[in-house]
């Protein structure tokens, strides 16, 4: 994956954990709602740069059902 992107992903994430956790330590509304508002454009921001910028995959889905395994799509219900 594109370093850029691995940057963009592992900030979002973070700061989606960090609002997470900030939630047990009772901060003023004001705080929460100002970070709430950030990760409304923070998410879209991320998907856009991982769709944007990320590297497709080069399987297809009728080949592989899932591209981080070797797991195969089976194509007929007769199959099973």
């Amino acid at each position: 994956m594109n370093q850029a992107v691995s940057y963009v992903v592992l900030g979002v994430t973070v700061f989606i954990f960090f609002f997470a956790a900030l939630s047990a330590f009772n901060p003023s509304y004001d705080l929460m709602f100002i970070l709430f508002m950030m990760g409304q454009l923070l998410v879209p921001y991320m998907v856009y740069v991982v769709l944007k910028h990320g590297i497709a995959s080069e399987k297809k889905f009728e080949d592989s059902f899932y591209d981080d395994s070797s797991m195969e799509r089976v194509k007929d219900r007769s199959e099973i």
